[in-house]
């Protein structure tokens, strides 16, 4: 895993410490603060609403200051909202905190992806997406369990105060790995004027769509409804054998195994779609979202009801992973900041509307047909999944075999010279009547010298053309033609 990945999602995970604990301890804590509940649910949710509005602010800011002085920036905004929490417990500036919050998660979550993108390629992209949700998902984790118990302990305020202290580290490392985040140099204008949002169905907005609807089924309504259904099957009490459990205790360890299962199977998932392609990776997580939405709607068991639950866990994570992975691929087609956002933009929607519109339907209708929606959301995802640009690399493997290498004619072998200069040994090309083609490119990839390596070559007085008995040396530029030899890691040395 490159190291800027790691830095950046270690960042993130610092950064979310707060934002987690406050779910899982400002409600049992909000009368001994002076917040009413109703106060409570608008603190815990605003923070979602405004990163429908920052995402592009987030891409606006990016475009103008560049990926690192963004990303330093969400870092500390994190921090200062954290420590507000401990420092500054009122309603009235706790609303303010997590509007800053939302703003800093809209300017790490873009810098992290950032990083992925400049760090990977379609074969490995999957992968580092997963293993950053992974390091992510573990901050929240341990806030969540680690909050409760330090609030009972210590108090809230200090619990808030210790969280924002421990958020420093991420601002460090941000401030330490974010210089490694790659300047990009500003595009030609486009003389022609061009809308500022594709509204044709595109691929990229078939993929923000499905990201939508995915997000409405889980982390929205399936999440949102587990307490509600298991207080509609089993009352305020679920009895196990000799011991009585709160039911509130059990939907916490069903959401505590949502989080789990986002560290375990978004790496899995990745990776997997990196082999397989992303079209069917999503398609198998839809298909095993429904199959737990079905065993939610049928009055079963305990154990087939939890069984049902982690499916759908497991799925929404291997499916968002995939998705998130999908928009990155298509992402490097245009301003990658812009598609990004919307991206994230779609999944935030569909998080904050499917909670409010599925307890509206649960007052009327039983949860059965609520489930029995997504469902129809999960078949709909499948529909409008486009044509994978990543196909795989088994795929790719078996639908583009690598060529037959053809053995050079008799009496002539390869250059022994090239191997003084520690470069990869081509053999000369020759046509059908064994005559030498000095122009044409090898088959075999080139190797790429490091800059150290070129300097080397240089000082031993080699320019453009070294003519020698056996053949020529060549220095170019890929793309480019014949040239002088330049330095960078960009340069080639090629054995004719």
């Amino acid at each position: 895993m490159p190291i800027l990945v790691a830095a950046l999602s270690a960042t993130m995970a610092l950064a979310i410490l707060g934002d987690s604990m406050l779910y899982a301890v400002l409600p049992a804590h909000a009368a001994s603060l002076g917040i009413p509940v109703a106060g409570v649910g608008v603190i815990l949710s605003i923070n979602r609403w405004v990163r429908i509005a920052t995402n592009f602010g987030a891409a606006g800011v990016f475009r103008r200051i560049g990926a690192r002085a963004g990303f330093t920036i969400g870092s500390i905004l994190a921090v200062g909202s954290t420590l507000s929490y401990g420092l500054f417990p009122y309603f009235g500036a706790m609303v303010p905190a997590r509007i800053a919050w939302g703003s800093a998660f809209s300017l790490l979550r873009l810098g992290c992806y950032a990083g992925i993108i400049q760090e990977s390629a379609p074969t490995d992209r999957g992968r580092l997406m997963g293993l950053y949700q992974a390091i992510s998902r573990t901050g929240s984790l341990v806030a969540v369990l680690l909050g409760g118990i330090l609030a009972g302990v210590i108090g809230f305020r200090a619990t808030a105060i210790a969280f924002g202290l421990v958020g420093l580290l991420g601002l460090l490392l941000a401030v330490r790995f974010g210089r490694r985040l790659r300047p990009e140099p500003a595009p030609p204008p486009d003389p022609t004027p061009r809308p500022r949002f594709e509204l044709a169905w595109t691929p990229v907005n078939r993929i923000n769509a499905a990201v939508l609807l995915s997000a409405f089924i889980s982390p929205g309504a399936a999440v949102a409804t587990i307490g509600l259904l298991l207080y509609r099957r089993y009352g305020d009490t679920l009895t196990l054998g000799d011991a009585t459990i709160g039911i509130a205790a059990v939907a916490g360890a069903f959401i505590a195994t949502k989080f789990a299962a986002d560290i375990i199977i978004s790496p899995v998932f990745g990776a997997i779609s990196d082999l397989l392609g992303r079209r069917p990776v999503a398609a198998i997580a839809s298909v095993i979202t429904v199959a737990g939405l079905l065993l939610l709607i049928i009055e079963l068991p305990l154990g087939l009801l939890a069984l049902g639950a982690v499916l759908i866990y497991i799925a929404a994570a291997g499916l968002y992973i995939v998705l998130e992975t999908w928009a990155a691929d298509l992402a490097g087609g245009g301003d990658w900041r812009a598609r990004m956002s919307a991206f994230a933009t779609a999944r935030d929607v569909g998080s904050a509307l499917a909670p409010m519109l599925a307890f509206a339907l649960a007052a009327v209708v039983s949860l059965a047909w609520v489930y029995a929606g997504c469902i129809l959301l999960a078949l709909l995802v499948l529909a409008i999944l486009p044509p994978s640009p990543c196909a795989g690399i088994l795929e790719s493997l078996e639908s583009n075999p690598a060529p037959p290498i053809k053995p050079a004619p008799a009496g002539i072998a390869e250059d022994p010279d090239a191997r003084s200069l520690h470069v990869r040994r081509f053999p000369l090309r020759h046509d059908q009547a064994g005559v030498e083609l000095r122009g044409t490119q090898p088959d075999r990839p080139r190797r790429r010298l490091p800059p150290h390596r070129l300097r080397h070559l240089r000082g031993h007085g080699i320019r453009r053309k070294a003519r020698s008995r056996r053949g020529r040396r060549l220095f170019e530029r890929p793309g480019a033609g014949p040239g002088r030899l330049g330095r960078g890691a960009g340069n080639h040395v090629a054995r004719r």
